[in-house]
């Protein structure tokens, strides 16, 4: 008797209301998805209305340059094609039956190796530094004083 008073309440007070919405879903349901530099990932989202009201789904947070939505009624796609570094980032689908909205967000986390060009610059660093720690050393050899 208690579980359905506890279950009743939040619905006279409006913050449960049946049969307006159904759940949104997404494809892949993780918080964080990891996609390696080069890659290409497909994201999707769905959302079904009750009571014949027509679902509104679109991807947010997406830069243009990097990736193409298509979305259609109830269902919107995200694809990530060639993920470079900069692709990572938060992305958010939005759906609404009616006024009422729901929301899921995906934070895309892009990884791979450095490029050759940073890994050759990282090797230069190191050997410069060894070259002034050896001329250093010649200088103090020569310059301190002899007993």
């Amino acid at each position: 008797m208690e579980q359905g008073l506890a279950l009743l309440l939040p619905l006279f007070l409006g913050l449960l209301q049946p049969g307006h919405g159904g759940r949104l879903e997404v494809e892949p349901p993780e918080p964080e998805v990891a996609v390696a530099v080069g890659e290409s990932r497909q994201f999707a989202c769905r959302l079904a209305c009750a009571d014949g009201q027509v679902a509104s789904v679109q991807w947010r947070g997406l830069d243009t340059s990097l990736g193409s939505v298509k979305s259609g009624t109830g269902s919107s796609v995200l694809w990530v094609h060639n993920a470079s570094l900069s692709a990572a980032g938060t992305r958010m689908c939005v759906g609404y039956c009616g006024k009422r909205s729901f929301h899921h967000t995906v934070n895309l986390l892009v990884f791979g190796s450095l490029p050759a060009s940073a890994a050759l610059w990282t090797g230069s660093l190191v050997l410069g530094l060894l070259l002034l720690v050896f001329l250093i050393y010649r200088l103090w050899k020569r310059c301190r004083p002899t007993s």
